[in-house]
């Protein structure tokens, strides 16, 4: 109904929504809703929410692209494109919060493609912007993909290490919850494989 009413703002935020929980079980479900956002996202009036709503639609379709039908031409293109959209932002916590999500999501797409090196490239890169502004939301809700870097280069120790630094979260010790089961089970598996559990 806001794509009706012409709300394009909400319209997209909302099919994002509706992309990234089609993403649990139907991934090109989810991918079609994720490019529907993107585009109702670019009828709407520019603003920084509509700006940060466009990075994160792009960052979610280059992070399902290896699961999906989404060729490696399209995933380069809303690369390039989640790109442009963080640069359109004011520079700040934002910013910085936008692209490491991309670039985790891409380093993701690099494993996937064969290259699991250039994937740590990119999440080393997001995780040091994710320390300087000292948000760790993206961190937290990525961990499996970074996770999944660094096992496929064969840098599972240093994997590991990265992700127990402090960082005000209790994400290694804590308990395992409905948020943190897969990350947290890809980190026993990791541990086993490194000889630690």
């Amino acid at each position: 109904h806001w794509q009706l009413a012409e709300q394009w703002l909400k319209a997209g935020e909302r099919m994002l929504e509706a992309g990234r929980f089609a993403s649990q079980s139907d991934m090109f479900n989810a991918a079609e809703r994720m490019r529907r956002a993107v585009a109702l996202l670019e009828k709407a009036e520019p603003c920084e929410a509509v700006q940060r709503l466009i990075c994160a639609a792009h960052a979610s379709i280059v992070r399902i692209a290896p699961f999906s039908q989404i060729s490696s031409k399209e995933c380069e293109q809303h690369f390039v494109a989640g790109k442009a959209a963080v640069e359109q932002l004011p520079p700040g916590v934002e910013r910085q919060m936008a692209m490491a999500e991309l670039l985790i999501s891409y380093g993701g797409q690099k494993v996937y493609g064969g290259q699991p090196d250039c994937a740590v490239e990119y999440v080393s890169e997001a995780l040091k912007m994710v320390r300087e502004v000292g948000d760790y939301s993206i961190e937290a809700s990525l961990r499996l993909p970074i996770l999944v870097a660094y096992y496929s280069s064969g840098r599972v120790a240093e994997g590991l290490a990265v992700l127990q630094e402090e960082d005000g979260s209790v994400w290694g010790n804590s308990e395992i919850t409905e948020e943190s089961y897969q990350s947290r089970g890809m980190c026993a598996q990791l541990l086993l494989l490194n000889g630690q559990l």
